[in-house]
Parts: C-alpha cells; structure tokens; sequence
C-alpha cells in the first residue's frame, strides 16, 4: 500500500520537477504536446507553459509560436517537430529540429558574455545563437540543415548524431561558419563541413524575413512595406564583401562555396546557386538569378522551373505530369543537378592540379562533383 502511494505521488509531481521553459503566445491550425510523464500527445493551449523534453508538432498549414522568459521568441513552421530542453549551462536554451522548419529571434546579450544563448541541434548540425534572428530547417530524407540569417550573426556547425551538449559547443566555438545577415549555408552528409556563407536572391531573402508563419497562413504583404524592406536589405548587402567567384571547391579543406544569389528551397534545404552564365552585379556582389532556376512565391518559398520537381536528398526531376517538352526539360534538370552536385553527392578523387592558373578552383568542382553521380 506504501509504495503504490508512492508512485501515486510521484506520478501527479513529475510534472512540476521539471521547470517550465516555453509559453504558447499564439498558434494556428492544429498542433500537439507531449510532456514528460504523459502517454498522450495533447492538443496545445494558448498560454500554456511547456517544461524541458516536451515535444511539439504541427500538422500542415499550422504554426506555434513560442516565447521564452528570457524574450526570446520561437515560431515552429508547419508539418514540423522540436523537442525544448536546455543545457547544462545557466541560461542556455536548446531545441531539437527533428523535422521542418523554425524562424527564432533571440536578443543580444548586453554583457561580455560569448556563450551562446539558444542551440538548435538536428541530426546533422548544429547551430549556436548569441542574439540575432534566422531561419532554420532540416529534412529527414535529404538530411540537410539549412540557414538563413535575418539580423546579427549565427555559428554552424557539421556534428555527429547525439554529440554531448559540451562536445557541442566546442565544435561551434572551433569548427563553424558564420552565417550574416542575407547569407546562407548549410550542412549535408556528403561533405565534411557546413557550406561557405553566401548571399542569396535579396528578393526571396526580403519575402523570407516579412513571412511571419512559414507559409502556414497566405500572408500578404502589401507593396509599399515589401519595397521599403526590400531597398533597406539592398543597401546592407551593397556594403558586404562577397567574391565574384563561385561554385568553388577547397581540396584542402573540403569547404563548398556556391555561387552568391541564388535561390533556397526551405523544404528540402538546398541551395540553387544562378548559373555560370549569370550576369555579376557589381553593386550588391551577388549574381543575377533568373527563372531557369527556378522563381519564389509570395511568401518566399521556392518554386521549381516549369517541368521540374526538386525532391529531397535526388536532386532535379522531370514532372510526369507536366505540359513541357521532356527532352527540353530533362536537359535543364542535367544542368541544375550539375550546379546542386556539391549538397548532394560525395566528392570524388581528383587528380593533382598540374596548373595555378586563375579557375583551377572552379574546375575542382566540376571533378570532384559529377552529375552523373546524381
């Protein structure tokens, strides 16, 4: 009789031995919670508070937005899944992306402190966040993270399924790349480290930023604020550095650095670079990304070209069910899967180079990235 007290007792104060980490501010559609201790995931309230190793999910066209007692403020995309927890460190929140897509805005530290505030770990990367706003993603079948910065600075970082948090935070503090405002990267199976930073379309990167709900809701922009976000974003990456060439690859290292300007598909998290005949645009250091790789919807999101399917983890494939002239068609997802090679495909030995002239870097993508491959 005693010790089936005990567990009684036991089973209603498991709850209240974990601290409460995240509160529902808002929410649409349909999503579930499972805590600590319960059998049953249970439909989300507003205004609910969530402690550490609680597991949420949303279902399509749903979002959740989450705020923590630090400000810092988390919004889970549709079709998604995270699991909030916190490290060993006072004050360091961490989240789990098992699949989709979150959008977060930690503010800055107003101390000297270097920790980093949030970490979002995947099965592939991991991110350290000191204060800034960005978009994430990760999807299962391609096994690719990928991120956006909106403001300030976000560290990434290739690491090996269930890394201890400390062995975490010192691959971000020897091993990562830092992701700035306007860029991307991101991290793959097929290559060692995460991607160099790159610029990518300041359109789709404006439409990305002012999407509130990552397509959960058709969110509608008017002109006049797209227009006034979009010039402010101009005159930012008019000011960064960025190098003309592309689509390189370091033998050395192993680093992947994409042609700056391109397009990201939030759902499978590549990148699609322009192409190599693409114009430079001087000013804003980015090259000029035309519908043959594809366009953006109004909320950002990327819309393959007309024909064409980009599958997660594949690469380019012809639509069955598409009106277009396959030869034409197939011929164009050759050329894109070519440009895609270096997030999909392991590279390949290469010989040595026999000259230093200006392009070696170049060629080394095309031998080590072949499209056959695909």
């Amino acid at each position: 009789m005693f010790y089936r007290l005990v567990i009684l007792i036991a089973f209603f104060l498991l709850p209240y031995a974990y601290a409460n980490l995240v509160q529902v501010a808002k929410f649409k559609g349909s999503a579930t919670q499972l805590g600590p201790g319960m059998r049953e995931a249970k439909n989300v309230s507003m205004g609910e508070w969530y402690p550490k190793d609680t597991s949420i999910l949303t279902a399509e066209k749903s979002f959740v937005l989450l705020k923590y007692k630090t400000g810092a403020a988390l919004t889970l995309g549709p079709s998604s899944k995270i699991v909030v927890d916190e490290t060993s460190e006072k004050s360091q929140a961490l989240i789990a992306l098992l699949t989709g897509k979150i959008k977060a805005t930690v503010e800055s530290s107003q101390t000297a402190n270097r920790k980093n505030k949030l970490i979002v770990k995947t099965k592939t990367a991991a991110l350290g966040v000191r204060g800034t706003s960005f978009q994430t993603s990760y999807n299962p079948q391609s096994r690719i993270t990928s991120l956006v910065t909106f403001k300030g600075n976000v560290a990434m970082a290739k690491i090996e399924a269930n890394q201890s948090d400390a062995k975490v935070e010192e691959v971000l503090q020897k091993k990562s790349v830092e992701v700035t405002k306007g860029e991307y990267a991101g991290v793959s199976d097929n290559l060692n480290v995460a991607t160099a930073p790159v610029k990518i379309s300041p359109e789709q990167f404006t439409k990305l930023k002012l999407n509130e709900t990552l397509g959960a809701t058709e969110e509608k922009v008017d002109a006049k604020t797209y227009q006034a976000e979009l010039k402010k974003n101009l005159d930012d990456l008019a000011a960064k550095p960025s190098s003309e060439k592309g689509g390189t690859f370091d033998e050395k290292t192993g680093s992947y650095a994409p042609r700056p300007g391109g397009l990201v598909d939030i759902e499978s998290g590549m990148y699609v670079p322009p192409s190599k005949d693409a114009v430079f645009d001087t000013k804003l250091k980015v090259y000029k990304a035309t519908s043959t790789i594809g366009t953006i919807n109004d909320d950002g999101s990327y819309r393959p070209p007309e024909g064409l399917k980009l599958e997660p983890g594949k690469g380019f494939v012809v639509d069955p069910d598409a009106s277009s002239k396959r030869e034409t068609v197939t011929q164009l997802a050759s050329e894109l899967n070519q440009n895609v090679a270096g997030q999909l495909i392991a590279p390949s030995p290469a010989p040595k180079k026999k000259s230093t002239l200006e392009g070696d870097e170049e060629d080394a993508y095309d031998r080590y990235f072949k499209k056959e491959g695909l």
